[in-house]
């Protein structure tokens, strides 16, 4: 109370849990007892990052039907995680695949704000790059198809330049394995 200037039946009430301190308070009370805020309001990363796990864990174990309300929810929970707001654009948009362009024209603002804060946000690269199909795909139910166009040669790499193609060019052309790595990539390219 004296470190904080403030009389002792405050500090008795934050102890009874019947009022808590200002919230100009709390950065000196965290310094007072050689804690981070964090600590200080009970904020637990790993915990937080754990219950996120284990939300999306029981999210893929749902069926389509479940998977919208529970997605949902989940983002009002943890308005915050880049995973779940992720699944939770791409529900809405009705997947990653043939997007009516209605419901994405419906939902743009949302789904603009929601891309907005992934792209600040997340480190996940494919997290982010599907992000930028989004955006693009808005574009596009815009009528604004170059623009889209335009996102994937900026964002996103040529065939040439992925996993696929530079893991069958570690072989020598005459084995096996290179044979292998070659016929996997143009069936994944076929398909």
């Amino acid at each position: 109370a004296e470190y904080l200037n403030v009389s002792i039946a405050a500090v008795s009430k934050w102890e009874r849990n019947e009022t808590y301190p200002d919230i100009t308070l709390l950065f000196p009370l965290a310094q007072f007892f050689g804690v981070t805020l964090d600590t200080l309001m009970g904020y637990d990363e790993a915990k937080i990052k754990g219950e996120i796990d284990a939300v999306m864990q029981e999210y893929r174990h749902l069926s389509w039907k479940e998977r919208t309300p529970f997605i949902t929810k989940a983002y009002h929970d943890y308005p915050n995680s880049d995973v779940i707001m992720y699944r939770y654009m791409w529900d809405i948009a009705g997947d990653w695949a043939d997007n009516d362009p209605k419901v994405l024209l419906e939902k743009k603002d949302e789904l603009l704000a929601i891309c907005d804060r992934i792209l600040a946000i997340s480190t996940n690269e494919s997290l982010r790059l599907d992000t930028w199909n989004m955006r693009a795909k808005l574009l596009h139910a815009e009528g604004k198809t170059e623009d889209a166009l335009a996102i994937y040669n900026e964002k996103f790499t040529s065939w040439y330049h992925t996993k696929e193609q530079k893991s069958e060019q570690l072989f020598a052309k005459d084995t096996p394995e290179f044979r292998r790595y070659l016929r996997n990539n143009l069936y994944e390219l076929s398909d």
